[in-house]
Parts: structure tokens; C-alpha cells; sequence
């Protein structure tokens, strides 16, 4: 069982790896989740009532974090005072404005639409 080997030389990234432990949870709605019994908060308020991958690195710290479309947030634990008067984050994106004026004209639509010939006012 504890047979002699040969010895290897490990990288930091590949220990880095294999020390990460990956959990997917499930955002409440107050935009927390509870990892090992502790309440961390979600930065993103839109991730409230999604499934989240969560990753913890041993090797570097306990405290868990977010993986998000290949980025790492980190989340905070949840505190219960300053958590009273905190403004929560929108629930959905902000959807985005248009750069320019929308070009809509809707005479212009009604002479488009009729054929020629056509005795409509």
C-alpha cells in the first residue's frame, strides 16, 4: 500500500487545482447562499433564484467564491447589521439604451405596405 515511488515535483497551478472543491447552490431570493452553514452574499442581484457553481481553494483561502462565465468574484459573509440597511442589488439587468434615436415612421410603414393602384385614404 505504501509502496516507494518515485518522487514528483508539483506545480503551484496544478495543486491549486486539484485543492479547489467545486459545489453548485441555489442563490435565495435575498441574493445569499449558505455554503458549510455560513451565509454569503451574491453581488449579482439578477443571479437570485439560479443554480451557481461555487468554488473553494484550499490552498489559498476557505472562503468560497463565485465562478461566473470563466471569472472568480469573491463573496462575502453575510452581515446581519449592515445587511438591514443595504440597498439590494437590481434584480434584473438594466436593459441597455439605445446609442442613437430609433428611426421609426409610421406613415412612412403605411405607404410601404400599400400596392399601387390601391384607393385606401
Amino acid at each position: 500500500m505504501f509502496a516507494e515511488a518515485e518522487k514528483r515535483h508539483v506545480a503551484q497551478e496544478e495543486l491549486r487545482a486539484a485543492l479547489t472543491l467545486t459545489t453548485r447552490r441555489r442563490v435565495r431570493r435575498d441574493c445569499t447562499v449558505s455554503v458549510g452553514g455560513t451565509d454569503y452574499e451574491v453581488p449579482y442581484g439578477y443571479l437570485a433564484g439560479q443554480v451557481v457553481t461555487l468554488a473553494t481553494c484550499l490552498f489559498e483561502s476557505p472562503e468560497p467564491r463565485l465562478e461566473l462565465d470563466a471569472k472568480h468574484v469573491p463573496l462575502r459573509v453575510v452581515d446581519p447589521v449592515k445587511n438591514a440597511s443595504r440597498k439590494r442589488p437590481p434584480r434584473r439587468l438594466a436593459p441597455s439604451r439605445a446609442a442613437r434615436p430609433v428611426d421609426f415612421d409610421p406613415g412612412r410603414t403605411l405607404v410601404i405596405g400599400r400596392t399601387e393602384g390601391e384607393d385606401r385614404p
